[in-house]
């Protein structure tokens, strides 16, 4: 159940694919060859398999999501290196000493002109690589100060915010009208798991205090 689930949202295109063809992808999901692997489906698909094995275990969802946070940076940040060999995942054409050459049969529409292109997977490979880094960083030296889940949580506002910022220089990203999909969600994501950060903690004008015991409350329930 845990691999179907993880497998189905990394394939289910709820963010990098156009948003006209997520009606007929569902089937196709499972086809393994038919695509890559998308990352915000993956973590989705994840940890609603993760907290499905916590409960049936009756072990604390937080804890365990504390655990793979770090993992889960170090991952992308070696997957993306697949696009490296893909040549996929590029940015603005550019002249800089790191830019990657894109062969001419790889070249996005309307930049066939262009050889040289923003390497956007080294950026946020070096991206998640410094948030796994910082997790590892707080897990160990901020232990007392963290509630089981905020690790986690703090990946879920790191990694969010150098996506929205990478899609700027991104090109074909998917949107829907004049808005980029990409950054509506990670900003989304950001924001939710940023507020629950800070109400965990008490860190809400006007609140009482009672926040971190309904957290680690809740959290020792799971």
């Amino acid at each position: 159940m845990n691999r179907v689930l993880a497998h189905t949202g990394a394939r289910y295109p709820i963010v990098q694919a156009p948003m006209g063809w997520i009606a007929r992808s569902t089937l196709a999901s499972a086809v393994s060859r038919a695509g890559g692997l998308g990352i915000p489906g993956a973590v989705i698909g994840g940890g609603l398999a993760l907290y499905w094995f916590c409960r049936r275990k009756k072990i604390s969802f937080g804890l365990w999501a504390d655990i793979a946070a770090p993992a889960l940076a170090l991952g992308q940040a070696i997957g993306r290196w697949g696009n490296f060999v893909n040549q996929e995942l590029m940015g603005l054409p550019t002249r800089l000493p790191w830019a990657v050459k894109i062969n001419p049969e790889n070249r996005p529409a309307g930049f066939e002109q262009f050889e040289t292109f923003h390497p956007l997977f080294l950026y946020e490979s070096l991206w998640n690589a410094a948030n796994m880094v910082l997790l590892l960083w707080l897990g160990r030296k901020k232990a007392d100060k963290l509630k089981e889940g905020d690790l986690f949580l703090i990946y879920l506002v790191v990694y969010p915010v150098g996506r929205a910022l990478l899609e700027f220089i991104r090109i074909n990203s998917p949107t829907v009208g004049p808005f980029n999909t990409n950054q509506i969600v990670m900003v989304i994501v950001a924001l939710v798991a940023g507020g629950l950060l800070l109400w965990r903690h008490d860190k809400f004008p006007g609140q009482k205090g009672n926040a971190s015991g309904t957290a680690s409350g809740t959290a020792a329930q799971e």
